[in-house]
């Protein structure tokens, strides 16, 4: 399954959650004042907030996909008013998304869902008990 989905505008509420969920209070994220003295002239959404608007924007459920799930990459700065188009596609257990602005692209990986692969269990016995 394909999807292209229509483009969704960053509002200064995807400042205000990402800062909140993630916990780091960064000031180029958080502080107009502050990162307008930055090289960016302006805040920039981190680049896990926006990995998490594109995966919320394709399958909302991939959210919960544990992070060793997660391969992605953050490309260029996404700013406010930003148009985010997302892009994904579904093979299996393998979701593939990217985020583009402007006819590039911003972020992109892939979520992998179902039971992470086990470990095989080891040749040598149990550890040694201590002493």
């Amino acid at each position: 399954m394909t999807a292209e989905l229509a483009p969704r505008v960053v509002t200064a509420r995807d400042f205000l959650m990402g800062s909140i969920w993630e916990g780091t209070g960064d000031e180029l994220h958080t502080n107009r004042l502050m990162a307008r003295k930055s090289m960016f002239r302006q805040r920039i959404l981190s680049g896990v907030s926006g990995m998490l608007l594109a995966i919320d924007a394709y399958r909302p459920e991939l959210i919960w996909a544990p992070l060793t799930r997660l391969r992605w990459s953050f490309d260029r700065p996404l700013f406010e008013g930003t148009r985010l188009g997302v892009r994904g596609h579904s093979a299996g257990e393998e979701h593939t998304l990217s985020g583009t602005a402007d006819g590039q692209i911003i972020t992109h990986g892939s979520v992998v869902t179902g039971p992470p692969p086990t470990c095989p269990a080891s040749q040598d016995g149990p550890p040694p008990a201590g002493p």
